[in-house]
């Protein structure tokens, strides 16, 4: 299936209500991430597997790890 979506999630909702939505969550999602990628190190697993299991970069996974290190 490819084109528009005939479906019209707009009816109880706007637009700007989704965005304010979203932007909510993003936060939350981020922190997640870091104590999923803490938690995925923590048993075992190396920097390369978890940046792996959640899509991101080794740099970025690596910061996480050591930031979470030094506190």
């Amino acid at each position: 299936m490819s084109g528009k979506s005939k479906i019209n999630v707009f009816n109880k909702m706007t637009k700007t209500a989704l965005d304010e939505e979203i932007s909510t969550y993003v936060a939350y999602h981020r922190y997640y991430q870091r104590l999923i990628a803490v938690k995925i190190v923590s048993e075992g697993n190396t920097i390369a597997d978890a940046a792996n299991i959640l899509g991101k970069s080794y740099q970025t996974v690596h910061r996480w790890i050591k930031t979470c290190e030094s506190k």
